[in-house]
């Protein structure tokens, strides 16, 4: 992040929960930013959100899964 900044938004809900990007947001912190670029994604119903939250942390657990479907 210092090096090229904050490439990538934070994904949040309609109530700013944060539904991708929680990492990022933590090593923001660490480098004592106070502000990160957001996307809000409100036309999500909750179940989308969910779904969302799960296809994200499964691309980072395994980004080969996708090209499986």
């Amino acid at each position: 992040m210092r090096e090229f900044g904050f490439t990538s938004p934070v994904l949040i809900d309609r109530d700013d929960t944060i539904i991708a990007a929680d990492g990022r947001v933590e090593a923001a912190k660490q480098l004592d930013m106070d502000q990160v670029p957001t996307i809000r994604l409100e036309s999500l119903s909750s179940l989308q959100v969910q779904a969302y939250v799960l296809a994200d942390n499964r691309l980072a657990e395994d980004p080969g899964w996708v090209s499986r479907f």
